[in-house]
């Protein structure tokens, strides 16, 4: 199951008693004006016209014995194996950790630059390859500077006050993809989310706090005046009024929030929101009971699998299908099909659109590649997955792992999109219409495999 490089063949096996260490760096990474921004196709590539607010990008090292563990948190929109894969490669060659145990992730903020394969401009290549380099400056001087032990406390606040589905269920079971409350129809079913952030708080020797992260599984979306300025979101909010708090550096992890977004977006409200958020992550991990130095093992595993995917046909093919779903909605209209009648088609016409971009980006084939990476300690785990992950398939992970406390991770080392649930697909609405992943056995082979991961970790982390 588990990719392993040699380094790591003993993980797990270290004594409990040897000390748990840590080192963190930062670097800001805020891009200059001009550069494209991701998070909204109708930018197209129209650059960024201010800055909200800056970006930087964490690099955090956990180690204890012979296990070492890099996780490198970013205020970007997503990670593309394009240039995380390289990366990940050199800093193994420059600090000896094995590629497997290094995890990029992104915030998600929809007001971040464009990371391209094929820059815009030479100035676009230039942020990008500076940044880059600034990533791997971090990550070295966190795995080989001054390591310090740590103790590891962790809590969980409720944010479902401010967050929704935003995957709303009609009466006749389609989907009504509703970005803003109140939603557009009536008599219309909220899906779930996963309401829980977590937070946790490495404190050293003397109880004091050296580094904080906190996941929250809500889309960083909420926007300001500006759409084309640059800005973290409200996940930007959250670090810096903890951070005025604790006076110690925080990382955030976007949670499953692939169909989770804020309940009100707009000016304001990313001080209202990461306030909110930061106000319960205080209550939570202030009440949290303190952990002595010396408790808990750490464990790391990791898997890389291909997923199953749609077949994709040929770009003549794909058109040829847009054009005939197109024709059968139109039918529909005309003939005064039913409403669901009419979604269903509607659907068809943008999942064979979907298709066609995956076409033109991933070539031939059946499968994805899939990561996952596990991160154990004591009675806490962190499961990294790639791509945007939907509330519902975090909650299958955390009902089935043998952890108290499951915190499930996504836009993790990969840019695979949405890994759409079985009932995505079948209902209809945006997730289902712009995933690489179309399968319906592709949610239920990935959850499997992070469960045979969990378990694998548990057992490593066993006293």
């Amino acid at each position: 199951m588990t990719n392993q490089h040699p380094e790591q063949a003993e993980t797990g096996k270290q004594s409990s008693s040897s000390p748990l260490l840590l080192g963190h760096a930062r670097a800001e990474i805020t891009p200059p004006l001009g550069l494209p921004m991701a998070g909204y196709a109708w930018r197209k590539n129209d650059g960024c016209t201010a800055v909200d607010d800056p970006l930087y990008a964490d690099a955090c090292l956990l180690q204890q014995g012979e296990t070492r563990f890099l996780l490198i948190t970013t205020d970007l929109c997503s990670v593309d194996e394009n240039w995380s894969a390289p990366l990940r490669e050199r800093i193994a060659a420059s600090t000896g950790i094995s590629p497997q145990n290094i995890v990029i992730t992104a915030s998600h903020t929809h007001f971040g630059p464009k990371m391209m394969s094929k820059p815009i401009s030479d100035a676009h290549q230039a942020w990008q390859e500076e940044t880059w380099n600034k990533l791997h400056d971090i990550a070295f001087a966190a795995s080989t500077g001054d390591l310090q032990p740590v103790s590891l406390r962790w809590a969980i606040s409720d944010f479902s006050q401010i967050a929704f589905n935003r995957r709303l269920v009609r009466p006749d079971g389609t989907c009504c993809t509703t970005y803003n409350l109140p939603p557009s129809e009536e008599n219309l079913r909220f899906r779930p989310i996963d309401p829980k952030q977590t937070v946790l708080r490495f404190d050293n020797a003397a109880g004091t706090p050296v580094l904080l992260l906190v996941s929250t599984p809500m889309h960083a979306v909420v926007g300001g005046t500006n759409p084309f300025a640059i800005s973290a979101d409200y996940p930007g909010v959250l670090r810096s009024c903890l951070e005025e708090v604790y006076h110690t550096p925080l990382m955030f992890l976007a949670g499953t929030a692939g169909n989770v977004v804020p309940i009100k977006r707009g000016p304001g409200m990313r001080r209202i929101i990461g306030g909110y958020l930061a106000g319960a992550a205080v209550k939570a991990i202030e009440s949290a009971p303190k952990a002595a130095a010396g408790e808990g093992r750490l464990g790391v595993v990791s898997h890389r699998f291909a997923l199953p995917a749609a077949k994709r046909l040929s770009e003549e093919e794909m058109r040829q299908a847009i054009a005939q779903a197109q024709e059968q909605l139109a039918q529909c209209r005309a003939a005064g099909a039913s409403p669901w009648e009419i979604a269903r088609a509607e659907y068809r016409v943008q999942r064979a659109e979907g298709l066609l971009q995956l076409t033109l980006r991933r070539g031939q084939g059946t499968t994805i590649p899939w990561e996952i990476t596990v991160l154990a300690f004591d009675r806490l785990s962190l499961a990294f997955l790639p791509g945007e992950i939907l509330a519902e398939t975090g909650l299958q992970i955390q009902a089935r792992s043998p952890f108290d406390t499951t915190v499930v991770a996504s836009l993790a080392n990969l840019c695979p999109g949405y890994l759409a649930t079985r009932n995505t697909l079948w209902e209809g609405g945006y997730e289902g219409s712009f995933t690489q992943v179309y399968s319906e056995e592709s949610e239920l082979h990935a959850v499997d495999t992070a469960i045979k991961l969990l378990l694998e970790a548990w057992e490593k982390t066993r006293y």
